[in-house]
């Protein structure tokens, strides 16, 4: 991923937490936090401006029926970041083979990393630029003749979205210009409500983590789909389960 260097850079919420041990995560593994994979110490942006990939990580995603996602991200020094997530079909394997990726969610903002919350894990805060055009943005690609097709990606979108999907109009349940987004093109995800994800808007920008460091390795929670975290304070990870080497 490249810098933006138009970015617009936006306030930040340093995250104030005393509901952490009162939070919860969507992901059922548990890493203690602050375990860390070598001693944690306790960093600041600085420390962690780099661009950093996960691992690949096994987990069925309950709209598309992928099952691995990799995340990319990208923390400069000026407290910009930018973020993505590739979800990959089965035919990836525990590789995450970038040809059995099927979609890429994107957004970028501006993050801050707050005080120590619980044993060596830190708070961290990312505010995700919500504008017109596609940001944030959703992409469905079929460019390396991808199982499922761009067709059936759609449709599942569309039916867990409940219409408000952008892929396509639907009239008594159906489709009825299916296709109007191909492979490769891109979508504003900001304007689709559905029942499992929760994409950045203008009313909900806002996310929430907790991170150990260890000089090595950058360890989060495991955030939401297409997000590095949650939107709710209130449901912050209790651990950090997403390494980022």
């Amino acid at each position: 991923m490249k810098p933006i260097s138009w970015l617009l850079l936006i306030p930040v919420v340093l995250l104030m937490t005393s509901c952490l041990s009162s939070g919860s995560s969507d992901d059922s593994s548990t890493t203690p936090a602050g375990g860390g994979t070598g001693g944690s110490t306790t960093f600041t942006s600085a420390d962690i401006a780099k661009a950093w990939v996960s691992d690949c990580i096994a987990s069925t995603d309950s709209v598309i029926g992928t099952s691995y996602y990799k995340n990319y991200l990208t923390l400069y020094a000026n407290g910009t970041f930018e973020f993505q997530q590739y979800l990959h079909t089965g035919a990836g394997g525990s590789n995450c083979n970038n040809a059995n990726y099927v979609t890429v969610f994107t957004i970028y903002g501006a993050y801050s990393v707050g005080s120590v919350v619980s044993g060596s894990a830190q708070a961290l805060a990312f505010s995700v630029v919500v504008s017109g055009g596609t940001a944030p943005d959703l992409m469905i690609v079929d460019d390396y003749n991808h199982t499922p097709s761009v067709t059936t990606i759609e449709n599942a979108f569309n039916t867990d979205c409940g219409g408000t999907s952008p892929y396509c109009t639907i009239v008594s349940g159906t489709c009825t210009n299916n296709g109007t987004y191909g492979s490769g093109q891109h979508a504003a995800s900001q304007h689709m409500s559905c029942m499992h994800y929760t994409f950045p808007n203008t009313g909900n920008s806002t996310l929430y983590n907790v991170a150990t460091y260890d000089g090595t390795t950058l360890t989060m929670g495991a955030g939401l789909t297409g997000v590095p975290g949650v939107f709710n304070s209130n449901s912050i990870p209790t651990s950090v389960t997403v390494a980022y080497h």
